[in-house]
């Protein structure tokens, strides 16, 4: 009979060589042979993972971006496409979320009630100078029935009806002495009743008068700007800029960097 202790050796190594196939499957991914794809709650990634967030999700359009909350609750959110934009105000009801999609015109809009079969050539008419056709992702309720969303390349601002999403009314921030305004993020003072605005292009930040709906000022911001926020008081507007082969070294702190401060190729 062999001694007690070759028993016990054997006796682990038989547990081990058991263990191992158990051991070894835990290393497949939970989504299993599965593609990636989404389906309820679960999301199985490209590298086989499982996801599960907590909580409830809400599908809203193409390319969300932007995103705002009223006082009460409301969700604002900008869509940035990529086929066509649009903005989503979510809003809580009685333990559920009730969504509503509202689309800026898309460029073949004029076309879509037009017989397919029709040869005729007769001029399409003229789109009204007051046509939405973008969205950037600027967005900030100016109450819980109104919401501003910035336009982007049109140099824009659009106020939206909440409930359904029709123009309450618009500003342009383009003037004779500034062109090809980007309008990107927005902050708003409900108090005093100012909106303001990243324009991107010009590199400032302009303040609109939201009873008056006018341009009040515009203030140069640094490089590239692509956030605004306001601090408590709303007395000071804190603007984030990206930069771009412009960066400057905190204050205090010896600059050693040697990057270059021009795009080095062809850029964007």
């Amino acid at each position: 009979m062999p001694p007690l202790s070759a028993i016990r050796i054997c006796a682990a190594a038989a547990l081990v060589f058991a263990v191992l196939p158990t051991l070894a499957e835990n290393f497949n991914p939970p989504g299993g042979l599965n593609y990636a794809h989404t389906s309820g709650n679960v999301t199985i990634l490209p590298g086989g993972r499982a996801l599960k967030p907590l909580g409830n999700q809400i599908d809203v359009g193409p390319g969300a971006f932007g995103l705002a909350i009223s006082p009460k609750g409301l969700i604002g959110i900008a869509e940035t496409g990529f086929e066509r934009f649009g903005v989503s105000v979510i809003e809580p009801r009685k333990g559920e979320w009730r969504e509503r999609l509202f689309w800026a015109a898309s460029n073949d809009d004029d076309s879509d009630n037009a017989d397919p079969k029709s040869k005729s050539k007769a001029p399409k008419p003229a789109r009204p100078s007051d046509r939405w056709t973008s969205v950037s992702y600027g967005v900030a309720f100016d109450s819980e029935k109104d919401i501003w969303v910035s336009e982007g390349d049109s140099g824009k601002v659009r106020l939206l009806d909440t409930g359904n999403g029709a123009r309450r009314h618009m500003v342009d921030i383009n003037s004779d002495q500034v062109h090809n305004s980007y309008t990107a993020d927005l902050a708003i003072d409900p108090v005093r009743h100012i909106l303001y605005v990243l324009d991107q292009a010009n590199e400032r930040l302009v303040l609109i008068d939201t009873v008056k709906y006018k341009v009040l000022s515009s203030v140069a911001t640094g490089h590239m700007p692509v956030t605004v926020a306001l601090s408590p008081d709303r007395n000071t507007a804190y603007v984030a800029n990206i930069g771009m082969f412009r960066y400057h070294a905190l204050p205090g702190i010896e600059d050693r960097s040697h990057a270059l401060p021009f795009p080095a190729l062809a850029f964007p």
